[in-house]
């Protein structure tokens, strides 16, 4: 894929210090992941802590006091730190998790940038095309809509593996694991996250990689636009953090998919359970979890190798019904992990792995729906910063195309 995508990881890493929860069961998330209300939220100490500064001066500011800035409204002195109890940083820069406004991708990368103090989060960034919040949504089919979810598959005998947070640098690694041993997994998407680049822009190699996805039979499912707790969202930032990947996904794909699984696990308030519902979504948990997030190095991901096969001792082929929690954003999941998985279930007579919605005896009509107002591809060729360049050409083009035949009825 894209070897900058590593160099972001790295800068990401250097803000990365803190662990939040994946799941109900505060399993502690990697560095690179971060996202969670305690991140969004630190308290202004701890940003001095983590700088090495001691503390100069009090700030007996509340946050009621500090007033959401008005980006229309230019020309307005930011200072460069930012966050809690301090304030925002200016229209289009982003408040890093350590509290500095900035415009690179460590200060952007998202779910670490902190959306509150930020407009320019790479994770919020509106997808281009038309809206799809008055698409039609019914509710078909018998697996649960919103509310509590799904946790493990309705059909016994049946393993489901799913990857989360892709695509990206591993993923055709994984894509081609499953193909060898014929097997299917649901991968849950996000629209922008750890810097790897929007989904749906050609240049940054994610596209092939959906179609890639959808081509093998695999399912493809939600994860939110900037992997952001969606507990700690207010309704405007759930909305747009579930619109905003659905629109990504239709800009390559044509169709937005009916399963979804919150960012790490966590859709515990009324809002995120009845939006999802609202919005047509099965929200979907799992009841294995291997840790691999953690386990990232040839010798960890033996703990995390360690806790498949407990799992696997507690079943057998006939009565398993195991929805698997795994990474395609991690190298050790990708080239190491799954192979012995999947050898396993073969070894031991299970079946191989099939989708989320197999496992829940969901016909695959059900899996997703279509959807119109994609953006002209054209404009989903480059980043936005060569959107200025592509859009030139383009009238150029079109204005040689029309002087070519005004000159050609004048004159010939």
């Amino acid at each position: 894929m894209r070897p900058s995508v590593y160099l972001h990881t790295a800068l990401l890493l250097q803000f990365g210090g803190f662990t939040s929860a994946h799941s109900g069961n505060e399993i502690p998330v990697p560095r690179m992941f971060g996202g969670s209300a305690a991140i969004r939220h630190l308290p202004r100490h701890l940003i001095q802590e983590l700088q090495g500064r001691e503390e100069t001066q009090s700030h007996h500011v509340s946050e009621s006091q500090l007033q959401k800035r008005d980006w229309t409204q230019p020309g307005q002195e930011v200072k460069k730190e930012c966050g809690p109890g301090i304030g925002y940083c200016k229209e289009g820069e982003c408040c890093s998790p350590v509290g500095y406004c900035g415009r690179t991708t460590a200060h952007c990368a998202s779910p670490n940038c902190q959306i509150d103090y930020s407009s320019g989060c790479d994770g919020t960034r509106k997808p281009l095309g038309e809206s799809l919040l008055n698409l039609s949504r019914p509710l078909i089919g018998n697996v649960t809509y919103g509310g509590d979810g799904i946790d493990h598959c309705s059909v016994k005998g049946k393993v489901a593996l799913t990857f989360d947070d892709g695509p990206y640098n591993f993923t055709n690694h994984v894509l081609d694991v499953l193909a060898t041993y014929k097997a299917k997994a649901t991968f849950f998407i996000t629209g922008n996250n750890i810097g790897k680049g929007q989904i749906d822009i050609e240049e940054n190699g994610w596209p092939a990689v959906l179609r890639r996805m959808h081509a093998d039979g695999h399912q493809i499912a939600l994860h939110s636009m900037g992997h952001y707790n969606h507990s700690s969202l207010n309704e405007t930032q759930l909305i747009n953090q579930i619109h905003y990947v659905e629109m990504a996904v239709r800009n390559v794909l044509g169709f937005i998919p009916t399963y979804y699984r919150p960012p790490y696990d966590d859709c515990t308030t009324d809002l995120c359970k009845n939006t999802l519902r609202k919005m047509g979504y099965h929200i979907t948990y799992q009841n294995q979890v291997n840790n691999d997030w953690k386990e990232d190095d040839g010798d960890e991901i033996e703990a995390s190798k360690d806790l498949f096969v407990k799992s696997m001792r507690w079943t057998n082929p006939r009565d398993v019904n195991y929805i698997f929690l795994q990474h395609d954003t991690h190298f050790q999941t990708a080239y190491n992990l799954t192979n012995y998985m999947l050898d396993y279930f073969e070894m031991l007579n299970f079946t191989t792995s099939v989708t989320v919605g197999e496992c829940m005896g969901d016909p695959p009509e059900n899996w997703y729906r279509a959807a119109g107002g994609a953006a002209n591809h054209s404009l989903l060729l480059k980043n936005a910063k060569s959107h200025g360049n592509a859009l030139q050409y383009s009238m150029w083009s079109m204005l040689l195309v029309v002087g070519g035949q005004l000159f050609a009825n004048l004159f010939l």
